[in-house]
């Protein structure tokens, strides 16, 4: 199995929480790619069979980058999804719409994480 976590970070804690997760994947046996958005979109999705997305919660939403990658990712086809997001106070409706994007797009949910951020 491989997957793909692609993360949006300001300050460096939503890569660190990616990293951690990255290595839980790898420790599994798995392996795993890191991709920061600030590089870009990943479009070539045929080696991966899960696909992971996080961010930092900007005024309870996504922020648009995330979303414009999601949208660029096309159809997922089945393939397994999950979200994480790191927020200051509250996380608004932030991860249920990422979550959303990623049903929508085909893909299918194995799970989620929300945490407080480093302030």
């Amino acid at each position: 199995m491989k997957t793909l976590i692609l993360y949006w970070s300001i300050g460096g804690t939503t890569k660190r929480v990616a990293e951690r997760i990255a290595e839980g994947v790898r420790a599994g046996g798995a392996e795993c790619v890191l991709h920061d958005l600030r590089d870009g979109v990943r479009d070539d999705l045929a080696p991966y069979d899960a696909i992971g997305v996080g961010f930092p919660v900007h005024f309870f939403r996504p922020p648009t980058v995330v979303t414009e990658a999601i949208a660029a990712l096309g159809s997922l086809d089945g393939r397994r999804v999950f979200a994480f997001s790191l927020k200051g106070t509250t996380r608004g409706a932030a991860l249920n719409r990422v979550r959303s994007a990623l049903k929508r797009a085909g893909g299918a949910e194995i799970g989620v994480f929300t945490s407080y951020g480093l302030s």
